[in-house]
C-alpha cells in the first residue's frame, strides 16, 4: 500500500481515512491538498462509464466532507488524470 495522504485539514483527513477503508489506496501527492487515487472497487464499469461511477466517487467524498463541515463543493475529481491514478481535489484549510 503506498503512502497515505496527509491532507491539510482535519476534516479532509478523515475523508481521506475513510477512502483507505473502501480500499482506493490514497496516496500523497506534493500538493497536500490533492491526493492520488491509485486503486478504485468499481474500476472495470469506471474505465466504461466514469461520468457515473466517478461522480458518485466524488458524491461519497462530498457527503463525507459535508457531514464533517467541510467546504464539500471544493473537492473535484479529476478521473484517469495520470497512468493508474485519479486525483482528488481537497479544499483549503480555512
Amino acid at each position: 500500500m503506498g503512502t497515505v495522504a496527509t491532507p491539510n485539514t482535519p476534516q479532509a483527513d478523515r475523508a481521506v481515512s475513510m477512502l483507505r477503508e473502501l480500499r482506493f489506496e490514497p496516496q500523497a501527492t506534493a500538493d497536500p491538498k490533492t491526493v492520488r487515487l491509485t486503486t478504485c472497487p468499481f474500476l472495470d464499469a469506471a474505465k466504461r462509464h466514469p461520468e457515473v461511477v466517478c461522480q458518485i466517487h466524488l458524491g461519497i467524498v462530498r457527503g463525507a466532507l459535508n457531514q464533517l463541515g467541510a467546504d464539500a463543493d471544493a473537492a473535484s475529481l479529476r478521473a484517469f488524470a495520470e497512468p493508474g491514478a485519479c486525483l482528488l481535489g481537497l479544499p483549503d484549510a480555512r
